[in-house]
């Protein structure tokens, strides 16, 4: 599994770390701690939910419809994964979304 640091994130999407954590806060993204270490990490299907956030961000979708969204769409969960979820983090889903789907849900119903 390759693991991206909080602080490369933040320079290849060119926002500050208090932005991802406050998206992890709002349980839009979630980030883990390998080996006890303090920094947080994110994996591939993270940083995709990342460039969907920023995409909705762009398009000024609030950030409690993200969520909404996210849950609506939640797909492919494992129970593993669910174990470790907190239960702040409602929007969780492994499986990034197609922006496509949220597109119809936000203009086509």
């Amino acid at each position: 599994m390759d693991l991206t640091r909080i602080n490369e994130v933040v320079d290849s999407f060119n926002i500050s770390s208090r932005t991802l954590r406050y998206y992890e806060e709002m349980g839009l993204l979630w980030s883990c701690h390998p080996d006890g270490k303090a920094q947080r990490y994110y994996d591939a299907a993270t940083l995709e939910r990342l460039k969907q956030i920023i995409i909705l961000r762009k398009m000024q979708i609030p950030i409690k419809d993200m969520a909404a969204i996210f849950v609506k769409f939640q797909m492919g969960t494992t129970t593993k994964r669910r174990i470790r979820m907190k239960k702040s983090q409602v929007g969780y889903s492994p499986l990034p979304v197609p922006l496509w789907k949220i597109w119809m849900t936000l203009f086509c119903s």
